[in-house]
């Protein structure tokens, strides 16, 4: 007689030896319970060998996880095999997509080229769709902060850079994507380039030129409502904000060096000269006493003659004398307009204050 057994199975428990531990299996799905740490340990016996997770529907594997023993690598793939680098994973935690992770702990290899606009290599997108999608900067332990962000929204497209402190932020560079212009410290720029001078005694533009001698810079400032040109930080020219004039300041270096010229041997011989008459040839015997080697003897007569070889020194002299006097009355014709700027200005409130009365 035969007998026939059928076993009707709806959990099959797997126990270890304190029953801390099994595999339960019922209805077509399987778990790992451990009244400690829940661990299932998948290990190749090669030393270089895979040891992976695949995931598939059909009866077909599709996708696989698992680590990569020839990479050491831990990977997730969309393939069969573990041989390609979709998200790859290294020992020290780098991560890379599309490719092995490089020196960063996060790398994309990607190409972006196709279509019209490419596709992004990484995007980043606000749910409101007038607010600005962001990327922040910053360092541990700081509250400062760098932030990048975008607003892709039609008629108000605008990608800022600001910088905040912690406790004040100001949007250091913006650009205007509807109208192809770029604001520094200017969010709604005016022009293909709008520098807005928010501190005073600072250039709003500086072009340098950094040749073997140093770098040589020309600085471009408003001050007072009037454009400075500046070269090394020294006004050398404005034009007046009132008039249109333009104006040139000379160097105030070459004034100094004038100044400091006083009291040279090109001066005491400028004194000594003006003291005596040409003219009288007593007084010229007395000058060659006092400036020995400025005349000579005329042959065959008692006169002294002049050498005017040894006038070099004293038309250096002359010259110097007339530029520091000119470079003067320069300095006092700025400081005359510069009150006289400031007098226009008062005036010119008090004239609206009236219209408005």
């Amino acid at each position: 007689m035969k007998i026939k057994l059928v076993l009707l199975l709806f959990s099959f428990p797997f126990l270890d030896s304190n029953a801390q531990e099994f595999l339960d299996v019922a209805g077509g799905n399987a778990s790992i319970v451990n009244t400690g740490t829940t661990k299932l340990e998948i290990l190749s016996k090669s030393a270089s060998g895979s040891a992976g997770v695949g995931f598939g529907d059909d009866n077909t594997v599709k996708a696989v996880t698992g680590y990569s023993g020839g990479d050491d690598l831990f990977k997730i793939n969309h393939t069969p095999e573990l041989t390609s680098n979709h998200l790859t994973i290294d020992n020290s935690g780098m991560i890379g997509l599309n490719s092995v992770p490089a020196n960063a702990r996060l790398f994309i290899k990607h190409n972006s080229t196709s279509g019209l606009s490419g596709s992004a290599h990484l995007e980043i997108q606000e749910t409101g769709s007038s607010d600005f999608a962001r990327l922040k900067f910053t360092n541990e332990g700081n509250t400062a902060q760098w932030t990048m962000a975008a607003r892709s929204e039609d008629g108000s497209a605008l990608l800022n850079f600001f910088y905040n402190d912690g406790t004040d932020f100001a949007n250091i560079l913006s650009l205007d994507g509807d109208l192809f212009r770029v604001g520094i410290r200017q969010t709604e720029p005016e022009a293909y380039l709008h520098i807005r001078q928010v501190d005073a005694n600072v250039d709003a533009l500086i072009l340098e030129n950094d040749d073997q001698t140093g770098g040589e810079k020309w600085g471009l400032r408003i001050e007072d409502d009037d454009l400075e040109f500046r070269f090394e930080g020294d006004l050398r020219a404005y034009i007046s904000s009132a008039t249109g004039a333009y104006t040139a300041v000379p160097p105030v270096s070459s004034s100094s060096n004038l100044r400091k010229a006083s009291g040279t041997s090109e001066d005491e011989i400028m004194n000594t000269i003006s003291q005596f008459d040409l003219r009288n040839p007593e007084d010229l015997k007395e000058m060659e006493t006092v400036l020995p080697g400025l005349f000579h003897q005329a042959e065959g007569s008692e006169n002294l003659l002049l050498d005017y070889s040894q006038l070099n020194v004293i038309s250096l002299s002359a010259l110097k004398k007339q530029k520091a006097l000119y470079e003067n009355q320069m300095e006092q014709l700025i400081e005359i307009d510069q009150k006289t700027k400031s007098l226009e200005r008062r005036l010119a409130k008090l004239e609206e204050t009236l219209k408005r009365n």
